[in-house]
């Protein structure tokens, strides 16, 4: 039943962007011209790969760091818990757009960080790991009380409990919201054209400049997000299964 309802719905959004093709080329009497996209092919490429590789390097380090905040967030220190409550606070509060900013043209010049690949890797994971981190928060607190005073009477320590019962649970539980967490980092990529990283979004618009083919690219750019979200969505079904999550 899952499997017809995930092919249903791929074929749905095939079907939608095949309609709005049909649609824009109808009412605006536009004449598609996938000639002028194709000597970029390598170019577009490049970006594209460089988006989903930013992607998965920010989502290995978010889920580090998340976990990381969570535990500074929940420590008996309280100079430690407020950093990381504080710093949770201006990642919510703040757009993505704007920590790009101030976060490259003026803490990352402060600092000496030039390089745009690291800078980009470091706000989009200071970014993603306060969600990660109340993500973590979720499935650490629907563990029920009973497992923790199980490990207690068996003289676990925090570290035993946390890493022989908590964690391997909570990585099980986490995994659908980190599907949709995973996937708007993959889009919020396209912000980091602000600092003219050359990722998937910015390449397109690079290429729109030259050749005019504004709707053209635009579709390449939504296939390009799809080609790389919807098989994602797919493998967290298949870890689901293989994990037995309900």
């Amino acid at each position: 039943m899952k499997k017809e309802s995930k092919l249903i719905s791929l074929l749905m959004t095939v079907l939608f962007y095949g309609m709005l093709i049909i649609f824009v080329g109808i009412r605006f009497r536009y004449s598609y011209d996938w000639s002028s996209l194709s000597k970029y092919t390598s170019v577009i490429l490049e970006g594209w790969i460089l988006t989903l590789v930013m992607s998965i390097v920010a989502l290995f380090f978010s889920l580090i760091f998340g976990l990381a905040l969570y535990f500074m967030k929940k420590s008996k220190t309280s100079t430690i818990r407020y950093i990381g409550k504080t710093f949770t606070e201006v990642m919510f509060g703040s757009p993505l757009l704007v920590l790009v900013v101030i976060l490259y043209y003026i803490v990352g010049q402060a600092f000496y960080i030039n390089d745009r690949f690291t800078s980009a890797i470091i706000i989009l994971t200071f970014y993603n790991s306060s969600y990660i981190s109340e993500i973590y928060r979720g499935g650490i607190e629907s563990i029920p009380l009973g497992q923790w005073q199980a490990a207690k009477v068996f003289g676990f320590s925090r570290y035993q409990t946390y890493r022989h019962i908590i964690l391997p649970q909570v990585f099980k539980s986490i995994l659908p919201p980190l599907t949709g967490q995973l996937a708007l980092l993959i889009k919020s990529t396209a912000l980091l054209s602000y600092m003219a990283v050359d990722e998937f979004f910015n390449t397109i618009m690079g290429i729109n400049a030259n050749t005019f083919a504004y709707i053209e690219g635009y579709i390449v750019l939504a296939t390009g997000y799809l080609i790389i979200t919807i098989p994602l969505s797919i493998l967290i079904k298949y870890l689901e299964k293989k994990l037995r999550v309900i």
